[in-house]
């Protein structure tokens, strides 16, 4: 996984200081002020010293929960990273490494949903004190039920934010073929939604759910984070934000029980695998290039969509 540092500028432009919330005494999770609503967006702690101010941790939260990379610092420069942990749903989930004030390591470890599955600790040396090399028995239990909580999980907006933290952009297991396949799926699925809403739109590639259907959600609720911005592709950041916000729509993250008591948006609850195509692309490491009209797919294909 791709842990981009961002910068302090950045955090706290289009971060929140987590000092702003309220926080459920329950969940322990991240609410408006004033409100019974978990917060989504970039949550920051900060520090201040004789007119200077530094960022002491950031973290992407949904739904008042953390949410990919919580990354800690000894102070505000990137070579003093303290920590930094993953997490899924709230909880502890892949890899988690601490280092000293002098940049050694000193822990490793990897969790499943909030359960550790191995760890090494190091001694000044770099020589192991203390290992598991597995889980026990008790551990695959933890796992198997915390599974079980979340089998509903692929309706949520946090589902969707984990596809797109995941993708390894430069691996690509896919060929220029299934490419193609799939970029004609999604072409003909907006054509067709074009023509059931009557929709004016000449570029498949710039549909827009929130535009189309007048809809909104928070400011910088899915735009401003670390994992949209270490896409550098312009055209599959927007496509990822429009996929994103589209599902943060559908499912309201973690209370899938929004969809059938009619809370969550019904259209967005229609039509939120319509961008699957185009991220099913990004997963395997797919690329494609939209010029005048035409998708071009390596030097093998050229899709024309000028009379879309």
């Amino acid at each position: 996984m791709n842990d981009d540092i961002l910068s302090s500028k950045f955090v706290i432009e289009n971060g929140m200081d987590y000092e702003d919330f309220d926080t459920d005494i329950c969940s322990n999770a991240l609410l408006i002020p004033d409100t019974n609503i978990g917060f989504t967006g970039l949550v920051y702690e900060d520090w201040h010293n004789d007119g200077e101010r530094g960022i002491l941790y950031y973290c992407y939260y949904v739904d008042g929960f953390e949410e990919g990379a919580y990354i800690e610092f000894w102070d505000d420069e990137i070579s003093k990273i303290r920590e930094i942990s993953h997490f899924r749903l709230g909880r502890l989930d892949g890899e988690h490494k601490k280092w000293d004030d002098n940049g050694n390591l000193v822990e490793e470890r990897i969790y499943k949903l909030g359960t550790i599955l191995k760890y090494r600790k190091y001694g000044k040396n770099g020589n192991i004190i203390k290992e598991k090399k597995e889980p026990n028995e008790e551990d695959l239990k933890n796992i198997k039920r915390q599974e079980k909580n979340f089998k509903t999980w692929i309706y949520s907006f946090s589902h969707s934010y984990h596809r797109i933290e995941t993708i390894e952009w430069n691996k690509k297991q896919i060929t220029n073929k299934e490419v193609k396949k799939l970029l004609e799926e999604y072409i003909q699925n907006i054509k067709d939604l074009k023509i059931k809403k009557n929709l004016i739109l000449t570029n498949p590639f710039e549909f827009r759910f929130l535009t189309a259907f007048e809809k909104s959600i928070p400011k910088n609720a899915v735009d401003k984070n670390p994992t949209i911005e270490r896409i550098k592709n312009p055209l599959f950041k927007k496509i990822c934000i429009c996929y994103l916000e589209l599902c943060y729509l559908a499912g309201k993250g973690y209370d899938v029980e929004e969809v059938s008591t009619g809370k969550a948006d019904k259209d967005a609850r229609e039509y939120y695998k319509i961008y699957d195509p185009l991220i099913e692309i990004f997963e395997k490491g797919g690329s494609f290039e939209v010029v005048d009209g035409h998708v071009k797919v390596g030097n093998e294909f050229d899709i024309d969509f000028s009379d879309f």
